[in-house]
């Protein structure tokens, strides 16, 4: 019973928005932040609105478990978003952001799935070089916004992705306390979250052969 409403949990938090993807990256109606309030609850919302942000989230949680820092994991990703969306703010273009954002949710989730126990810098490397990309389709969204609202914005996503990740990496932990291999829980948020990449990474590609 306690592994079915595990699974429950996971596959809750992994799917609850997929009905949103249609309205991610449009926090408040894609209006720009002009205060500091809004410019937090944009920044809380954003990575909790896109699917695909809140899958690798899910993800680094899950990955974060099984690694002997699992609070120093999450940070990597997060610093690195902060990175991004100020590069982006900045007015620097990064290329091919959508798809890489994309790849890295299957990529990652294709890693937890296969419920090997990866070397933890394979893990840091991956968090590290995603989170500037997740961080630049953060920053498309906050280009032109002043000083007070950008910093909001910032302390927002990154509170947000944090406690998530960390929040899953603890129950995974909990979950996983008697085991010597990754979790039924995790290997399932890894195959959620894979499907989720694959239906996304569709999507783009129809999208530019319609174009």
């Amino acid at each position: 019973m306690k592994n079915k409403n595990s699974a429950t949990l996971i596959l809750g938090l992994v799917s609850t928005f997929m009905a949103s993807h249609g309205y991610a990256h449009h926090v408040s109606s894609g209006d720009l932040p002009i205060s500091f309030m809004g410019g937090l609850l944009s920044g809380l919302a954003h990575p909790v609105i896109g699917i695909d942000h809140l899958a690798f989230l899910v993800l680094m949680g899950a990955a974060a478990a099984f690694t002997p820092r699992p609070l120093i994991t999450p940070l990597v990703f997060v610093i690195s978003t902060v990175i991004g969306c100020l590069i982006v703010a900045a007015g620097i273009a990064i290329p091919m952001v959508e798809i890489i954002v994309t790849l890295s949710v299957l990529v990652g989730g294709i890693m937890v799935l296969s419920g090997r126990r990866y070397v933890s810098a394979i893990y840091l490397g991956l968090f590290l070089f995603a989170g500037v990309f997740h961080g630049a389709a953060y920053g498309a969204q906050i280009i032109g916004a002043q000083t007070q609202p950008l910093l909001a914005y910032l302390i927002g996503f990154a509170c947000i992705q944090y406690g998530i990740s960390v929040g899953v990496s603890i129950f995974m932990s909990r979950a996983s306390v008697s085991s010597v291999v990754p979790s039924v829980q995790s290997r399932l948020a890894g195959a959620v979250a894979a499907g989720i990449g694959v239906a996304l990474l569709i999507e783009h590609i129809e999208s530019a052969l319609v174009l």
